[in-house]
């Protein structure tokens, strides 16, 4: 299998883990992902494609409970040869996206390590095109996650959508992001936040 894996604590804690397997991929993507986990983290989240190309995805809270007893029976649900999972301090990931390219409509999945120092600025100049946010904390925290999925639709390519939120952002930003046809991992442009 081909595994991508993160673990970022300078700005924030969290973590990313990602596999493309021949067989089913959701015990690896289990516990590859569970391994990510430390103290602090609160927030969890699994997405594999399915065999059938739709995207099958959990995300729960992890602050008052280990990651295996919350995403024990999610997992067992999970089949597929690709996933991807993250571990967050604070934002709800990995996110599905359905958007527009020049190739029509896609569905990805997209999680993120690292912070963006304008983060806010970002999600306002989304606001103003009039993009709409779902995923916003109680003290309107835009998620970093679902930001970065927005500004990377607005390219004709994923690959173009990764270059602009790069040249967009102020920090640091790396991410995977994963779609019927496979896995895009990239590092922040600084090389920050480190992929393995």
């Amino acid at each position: 299998p081909m595994i991508f894996s993160s673990a970022y604590k300078r700005f924030s804690m969290g973590g990313l883990f990602g596999i493309i397997s021949t067989g089913e991929c959701n015990e690896d993507l289990f516990y590859g992902t569970d391994y990510q986990s430390h103290m602090g983290v609160s927030r969890g989240g699994l997405v594999t494609v399915m065999s059938d190309g739709l995207f099958r995805g959990s995300i729960h809270d992890i602050s008052k409970g280990p990651f295996k007893s919350r995403f024990y029976k999610d997992y067992l649900e999970m089949h597929g040869n690709m996933g991807i999972g993250a571990i967050s301090a604070t934002t709800p990931q990995p996110l599905t996206i359905q958007t527009t390219f020049l190739s029509g409509k896609e569905t990805f999945a997209i999680a993120c390590v690292g912070k963006m120092m304008n983060l806010g600025a970002l999600a306002e100049q989304l606001y103003s095109q009039k993009h709409c946010l779902s995923n916003v904390r109680d003290d309107a925290t835009p998620n970093i996650a679902e930001v970065a999925g927005s500004l990377i639709s607005q390219c004709d390519t994923i690959p173009k959508g990764i270059q602009y939120l790069q040249e967009s952002i102020e920090g640091s930003c790396s991410l995977l992001i994963l779609t019927k046809g496979g896995i895009y991992a990239a590092r922040d442009k600084y090389g920050r936040t480190s992929l393995t």
